[in-house]
């Protein structure tokens, strides 16, 4: 109980402070200068790794779950908000302080739904999200952020309306926490509806081919930081639903994994073709992630194929999905530092982070991009040289929790 309240303070408090920044009155600039510091106590959190089934992912109650899935995740997630808050504060532009307080309640629906213990918590923090990323997306004018922002809107709403619909089915088949839904879904009759929805709701998250249309466009209308976020760790939720709901490493399903990763190739390849051919540098940036999410998705659907490589497939998808947040949230942001920066005497900088977290995201070799790529090639699919053993077995089936 005393760990819940602790957990539960350090993910409210960002999204009190967001209300205090939204409220009227009090100098509101520099509690906008402190937002950064709100989120502290959640990457403190994440790195005391306190919490049910801390280090394991094995336990039974307890707001949140901190494994070996969510606490790199949470800990991207909090460096990337707290330097998008950094950024919009010295951007000086009309509408920072509300664009701080969004991004504020963004970043707690953000870490709420990646370390969510059950299946209603998760539905929570993806609500949060949603609304958060939907009025941001709201905040600029014009004809193309209007369109934007309906895009966004219809299919966030789709997404959670699969959500919701996938929860209630869990929880119905008796899969309140998420450690038990793979299994509780793999013997349900339930199975398929969950399945379909489930890669409904966070397809549409993790901007998966043919699902991905509103990051790109979203990223070019709404506020560099935004788009930051947006591409480094928003995007994310959906791999971790993916992970969290799907029956992994429980049951075979060949035929779901198999069109998954289809799905995930495809769009890892076609979103080289807009994404180069765009003048938009962050219309450019946006079907950049949606090719890397493609490749993670690759690593989701062989997983759900060969339930052996359920948990080396997980951990591979964390791997490069923390070394693409931490790049491509560098390189977004970068832009926005270029701007400001880039006529100056921090010129030579700017321009070698920007080159450097440019080379990590292509791969280049010695870099994070090279290890992540090799982390998710590993993972093999050929089939073992002896049947394993019925202890093997149950072990394999219960690893990727």
């Amino acid at each position: 109980m005393t760990t819940d309240v602790i957990w539960l303070g350090a993910l409210v408090l960002p999204a009190s402070l967001a209300a205090v920044l939204l409220a009227r009155g009090g100098d509101r600039r520099r509690t906008a200068a402190a937002a950064p510091f709100a989120l502290l106590p959640l990457a403190a959190l994440a790195v005391l790794g306190t919490g049910a089934g801390a280090g394991t992912g094995s336990g039974t109650g307890g707001l949140v779950l901190v494994d070996a899935l969510s606490r790199p995740l949470v800990l991207v997630a909090t460096v990337l908000y707290a330097a998008a808050l950094v950024v919009t504060a010295r951007s000086g532009a009309p509408g920072a302080l509300r664009l701080t307080a969004l991004l504020l309640l963004c970043g707690s629906g953000n870490a709420l739904a990646l370390l969510a213990a059950d299946v209603r918590t998760l539905v929570a923090g993806c609500l949060v999200t949603t609304v958060a990323v939907a009025l941001m997306a709201r905040l600029p004018a014009g004809g193309p952020a209007r369109s934007a922002a309906r895009l966004h809107l219809a299919l966030a709403v789709t997404s959670d309306a699969a959500l919701v619909a996938a929860a209630v089915l869990v929880v119905g088949a008796g899969g309140v926490r998420l450690a038990d839904v793979p299994a509780v879904v793999a013997t349900s009759p339930v199975l398929v509806p969950v399945v379909a929805l489930t890669l409904v709701a966070f397809g549409i998250r993790a901007a998966t081919f043919p699902l991905h249309g509103w990051l790109p466009l979203v990223e070019s209308t709404v506020a560099i930081p935004v788009g930051a976020v947006l591409s480094g760790t928003v995007v994310k939720v959906g791999l971790v639903g993916l992970l969290r709901m799907l029956p992994l490493g429980e049951t075979a399903l060949p035929g779901w994994g198999t069109a998954l990763v289809v799905v995930g190739l495809a769009g890892g390849l076609l979103a080289v073709v807009p994404g180069v051919l765009n003048d938009d540098a962050e219309v450019s940036l946006g079907y950049s992630t949606v090719g890397q999410m493609g490749f993670i998705t690759v690593l989701v659907g062989v997983a759900l194929a060969i339930p052996e490589l359920a948990r080396a497939c997980a951990l591979s998808a964390v791997v490069y999905a923390v070394h693409h947040g931490m790049a491509k949230g560098g390189v977004v942001l970068s832009v926005q530092i270029w701007q400001r920066h880039g006529g100056g005497r921090l010129r030579p900088l700017v321009l070698a982070g920007a080159a450097v977290l440019a080379l990590a995201v292509v791969g280049a070799p010695f870099g994070s991009g090279a290890v992540a790529k090799y982390a998710a090639s590993a993972p093999s699919p050929t089939a073992p040289s002896r049947p394993p053993s019925p202890s093997r077995c149950r072990s394999s089936r219960r690893s990727p929790r």
